[in-house]
């Protein structure tokens, strides 16, 4: 979702705090809470908590006024990550950069301030997040949805539509979120995962295609479907899976070997002292073992690229900032750091 699908529905009082004179204030940390509508995940707290001890440099967290002191709109990872290095003693000040928001409620659509409050949480957080799970992508569907529908059934949009408002779909998809109406389709599909599936979407074990594709099934059949395929998840295992549903015969991975014993197989305590009685191991079995080992070499470089590529990212954004400052030596120094990152990115994809 951007501005330009949201944000043009927005009048300036509803955004008031990304139109008014942004300015950095310096809050204890200690005094900012967490937002208990946030539902995006804390992760990389130490990787984010290594970067500012090494930079120094923090992105103002965005905050409004609560009581005698402040709740966050966005800025609950970096939030963690100066705790971290507070508690581990990496880091003494406990001011961080701050942008106090402020909402109004005066506005031509009659978003009350939680919806609004809610806008902002979810813009900031996607502006500021890289890698959002297709369950927070859900969740964010879910709370937008009925803000959109109250701007869709609102005077102003029929007036600015000369009158006619067309499909809400198309307009929750196209004009809020940003995206096509099959994409919004195939999103709302994924609510019908079992939490396992779900699971295995968001840990990156199975993709969107297989995900969809699965939600079709019931959550039972979903299930098995998991722990059949483990490591090999396709959509033409998933085919192969729902064919078998209708047989007598329970359904079997074709990943699965029993009479392949791994401990057994790889016992060589005895093998220079005694002649084994063992058939010898079958050529296609060896294969397969060696094609389990380059698969496991291949995700754990492409991990690896995964990590490379966020640091690179928070480069991008230590030079702008140096950059902002007239620190050009400093700038000159992170775009070398970044060239090196980027060759060391480059020769793990060629290899």
């Amino acid at each position: 979702m951007s501005i330009k699908g949201m944000g043009k529905f927005l009048n300036n009082a509803t955004l008031s705090a990304n139109k008014q004179n942004i300015k950095i204030e310096y809050i204890d940390i200690e005094k900012i809470v967490v937002n208990n509508n946030n539902f995006y995940g804390l992760r990389d707290i130490d990787e984010l908590a290594s970067m500012i001890a090494t930079s120094n440099y923090i992105e103002p967290l965005e905050v409004v006024k609560d009581n005698d002191g402040y709740r966050l709109i966005a800025g609950h990872r970096r939030r963690a990550a100066v705790l971290k290095l507070i508690e581990e003693g990496a880091r003494e000040s406990k001011e961080v950069p701050c942008i106090v928001r402020t909402f109004n409620c005066e506005n031509d659509l009659d978003l009350d301030v939680d919806e609004i409050e809610t806008i902002n949480l979810i813009f900031s957080n996607r502006g500021q997040r890289r890698n959002i799970t297709p369950k927070e992508k859900l969740e964010e569907i879910h709370r937008l949805e009925p803000i959109a529908r109250k701007i869709f059934d609102s005077e102003k949009f029929k007036e600015e539509n000369g009158g006619k408002r067309g499909s809400f779909r198309t307009f929750f998809a196209n004009s809020i979120l940003d995206i096509s109406d099959g994409e919004l389709g195939r999103l709302k599909s994924l609510e019908r995962l079992s939490p396992k599936a779900m699971e295995a979407l968001d840990e990156g074990l199975i993709n969107k295609s297989i995900a969809v594709n699965l939600s079709s099934l019931t959550h039972e059949e979903q299930d098995a479907y998991i722990e059949q395929f483990e490591d090999e998840y396709s959509l033409n295992s998933i085919e192969e899976f729902k064919s078998s549903l209708g047989n007598d015969e329970p359904f079997e991975s074709p990943s699965e070997d029993k009479d392949f014993d791994v401990e057994n197989t790889f016992d060589n305590s005895s093998a220079d002292t005694e002649e084994s009685d063992d058939e010898p191991l079958d050529n296609d079995i060896l294969e397969k073992a060696s094609q389990e080992a380059n698969e496991g070499d291949k995700e754990a470089t492409k991990w690896v690229i995964s990590k490379l590529i966020r640091i690179n990212d928070d480069i991008d954004k230590q030079i702008q900032h140096e950059k902002d400052l007239d620190n050009h030596v400093e700038a000159s120094k992170w775009d070398c750091r970044k060239a090196k990152l980027n060759l060391v990115i480059s020769l793990l994809e060629e290899g």
